[in-house]
């Protein structure tokens, strides 16, 4: 998936899970700030977005999700990490 499609399809599920208009907001905007969603909301967001992508997000980083580009960032980093992973374990198997 390029990297459109994953803005695209991230913005879609985070309108849908928030049941929000998110049109307007800019990869940078603050989600609890511009839709107003709380601590809790975040984290089910963020627990919705690991289920959704297949990522895992280590507990300690569950307060990405301040931005729909802070959230992209983390799906890319944590499928970056998995293929690196997927790559070193067939190179040593």
């Amino acid at each position: 998936m390029n990297d459109t499609a994953l803005d695209s399809k991230l913005r879609e599920f985070v309108s849908r899970e928030l049941n929000r208009d998110v049109t307007r907001l800019g990869p940078n905007d603050e989600l609890t700030e511009i839709l107003g969603i709380d601590s809790l909301q975040g984290l089910e967001l963020m627990a919705a977005v690991e289920e959704e992508f297949d990522v895992f997000f280590p507990p300690d980083s569950l307060a990405v999700g301040h931005s729909l580009g802070a959230v992209r960032n983390a799906i890319l980093k944590q499928r970056a990490k998995s293929a690196s992973w997927r790559t070193n374990w067939r190179t040593s198997s």
